[in-house]
């Protein structure tokens, strides 16, 4: 049985969650969240509250999304594995001369049918080296496995908890500041991306407009936000207080949405696509209102997804149950990523810098040294016996 855990690291909770995984059975044996404090990067809660922990649970897979991370849809050919490599290598060489950057890089084909020719797409996923090298000093001692898109964590998630419906859906998970989106019909990978969205100010926005501390408005926003508001509603004056100066960040979002599908089509090559739901998930997805105002801008049905109410709480300790089911659609992330690391069998886009990609290759070498000096032994001591015999 394979262990494994998954770090999201969310500006406003960072989220650990971890499994045992065997032969496509998944238990999630770990659940943890800590709010980083006042002035606290996500990094150092991760490693002053969840790293101890995440040491004794197996391989660690930590969360990237945002502007600073680079996904990019290529067409290739059906040739051997090493051409492949060859051009892919050639590809990330290109990107690094314009960028200036040594990038960390993992590519993986899509799978997705055929589109307009009989070439397949790759997924390449880039990202500064510096950004992830200065992420593992701030964890201290902990072993870091890889680094995945958290689309990509929103994909295997949606693989064990999901309902694998036959439509094109777009799985949409909504952070402080970040939209992550897999876009998937049944259990084929069409389009992930990350971007950054201008949901990060949302707080100072709102404090600058009442004349009050930031910690102050997040609380009016908990409690009185309702998205409603944009579809013709009457709502209270302290809803309509908080939320008439948050609604221009919110009327993005369709745009946004509707963009990652006219994108699919461009860079997967699916000229016929078209969006028949979006599932809304994350740490802002019980905004009230929010489903509500999408499904009447995006004239689809746009529903909560909770993957929490298909996970197992039964090997959870009490209190780590609670606060998942407290969490609800803001754990998916994290669910996706501790699942990734645990399940091989799952689709893979593992980041590592340079120096993290040798040390693993010199441990497999190592690995593979190690275990066919054992298998010479066996064979000398079985062919001692028999001529002996």
């Amino acid at each position: 049985m394979a262990k494994g855990c998954g770090i999201d690291l969310g500006k406003s909770l960072v989220r650990l969650a971890a499994f045992e995984s065997s032969k496509g059975n998944h238990r999630l044996t770990r659940y943890m969240a800590a709010a980083p404090e006042a002035g606290e990067a996500p990094v150092e809660a991760a490693r002053a509250v969840l790293a101890g922990a995440a040491k004794k649970l197996g391989q660690v897979e930590l969360g990237l999304t945002g502007s600073d991370l680079m996904m990019r849809y290529l067409p290739v050919p059906p040739v051997e594995d090493w051409r492949l490599e060859r051009l892919m290598d050639f590809e990330i060489r290109e990107v690094e001369s314009r960028s200036g950057s040594s990038l960390a890089s993992s590519y993986n084909l899509l799978p997705v049918p055929k589109g307009l020719d009989d070439e397949d797409t790759m997924l390449l996923s880039l990202v500064r080296e510096d950004l992830l090298e200065s992420t593992m000093e701030d964890l201290g001692g902990l072993t870091v496995k890889a680094f995945t898109p958290n689309a990509i964590a929103l994909y295997n998630a949606y693989l064990v908890l999901g309902d694998h419906e036959t439509s094109t859906t777009l799985i949409a998970s909504l952070g402080s500041g970040t939209l992550d989106l897999a876009l998937v019909n049944g259990t084929e990978l069409f389009f992930a991306r990350s971007v950054s969205t201008s949901l990060e100010k949302r707080d100072g926005a709102l404090a600058s407009q009442l004349k009050i501390d930031e910690g102050r408005a997040r609380a009016l926003i908990h409690k009185h936000l309702d998205l409603r508001l944009a579809l013709g509603e009457r709502l209270s004056s302290d809803a309509e207080r908080v939320t008439r100066p948050l609604m221009p960040m919110y009327e993005s979002l369709p745009t946004l949405l509707g963009g990652a599908v006219t994108l699919c089509k461009a860079q997967a090559r699916l000229s016929d696509l078209t969006l028949d739901r979006v599932l809304l998930t994350g740490g802002g997805a019980n905004s009230n209102g929010l489903a509500e105002f999408l499904e009447a801008r995006m004239r689809i049905p746009v529903q909560v997804w909770n993957p929490v109410e298909m996970v197992d709480l039964e090997s959870l300790p009490e209190d780590e149950a609670g606060q998942l089911e407290a969490d609800g659609p803001g754990a998916t992330v994290a669910l996706g990523l501790g699942l990734g690391a645990s399940d091989a069998e799952l689709y893979a886009l593992e980041i590592l810098t340079a120096a993290a990609r040798k040390k693993k290759a010199f441990s497999e070498r190592t690995l593979f040294s190690i275990l066919m000096g054992v298998a010479a032994v066996a064979f000398l001591v079985v062919n001692f016996v028999v001529m002996g015999g």
